[in-house]
């Protein structure tokens, strides 16, 4: 293994910003559970940097799921990782490619809008908790968060690299490749009427659209969905996270009880 040069380490400190890694078309990751997901994957990766107190027997099962990788080492890991108690492991990536839409859409059944998720913490919770209940992908509206923030990956817990995910503008951008989908609404000024997904033929593809905590779906959308799904409040309190509120949609739009 080979000692960290300079120049990798500050490369490694921009890519905690969101203009470091759009200027490298790199990113992080740093948790073991996350690099343990990512090596697994399609994704290129760039090179590998331990602390050198770092686990070897977990060192030795990354390594035999890489081909050759680059692998450099530093006494002092806190200079470049991001995070106040570092696990001792970061890795550097290439950022893939979105695929094109036409080739996202093909052959899925069950999706998730996503508008303006600005939260790293909630995004990442959504795409762990869309995973859990098997969904086939997300498609990232607007100005959602950087998929790619370090923040983001923690928080899906590495789930992000095994999801399905493109970004795109604006709903009007693929509104004619997702017109297949019954699109279920989230709207709070909305009544429920979301019928379940059993009980009703035409409810084969499904696409749950969800915006975020502060605005929620623009309401230009009302015009979009065939139905909506309203999570009733029982008391006047009502500020609901949207990463729970997504978790409970979605346990009753695509979970076993649906």
């Amino acid at each position: 293994m080979k000692k960290l040069f300079k120049n990798q380490i500050k490369l490694i400190r921009s890519l905690d910003t969101k203009k470091g890694r759009k200027e490298s078309g790199l990113f992080i990751v740093e948790s073991k559970k996350a690099v343990l997901e990512l090596v697994g994957t399609d994704i290129k990766i760039e090179y590998l940097v331990f602390d050198n107190q770092f686990d070897s027997n977990t060192i030795d099962k990354i390594v035999k799921l890489l081909e050759n990788p680059d692998i450099f080492t530093t006494d002092d890991f806190n200079r470049i990782s991001s995070l106040k108690n570092s696990e001792g492991v970061i890795v550097v990536a290439k950022i893939p490619e979105f695929k094109e839409i036409d080739e996202f859409i093909s052959e899925k059944k069950s999706l998730l809008g996503l508008f303006d998720i600005n939260d790293p913490g909630n995004l990442g919770t959504i795409i762990r908790t869309s995973l859990w209940y098997g969904l086939d992908g997300i498609i990232l509206f607007g100005n959602s968060v950087d998929l790619y923030s370090p923040k983001v990956i923690r928080s899906s817990m590495g789930g992000l690299f095994k999801s399905d995910i493109v970004v795109v503008n604006s709903y009007n951008d693929i509104k004619k490749e997702i017109n297949s989908f019954k699109k279920v609404g989230t709207f709070l000024d909305e009544k429920h009427d979301f019928r379940n997904k059993s009980t009703s033929k035409t409810m084969s593809k499904i696409m749950l659209l969800l915006g975020n905590e502060a605005n929620g779906l623009n309401n230009s959308l009302k015009t979009e969905i065939n139905c909506n799904y309203r999570i009733n409040n029982k008391t006047d309190f009502e500020s609901l996270n949207v990463s729970i509120a997504a978790g409970i949609i979605m346990d009753r739009i695509f979970g076993d009880n649906s």
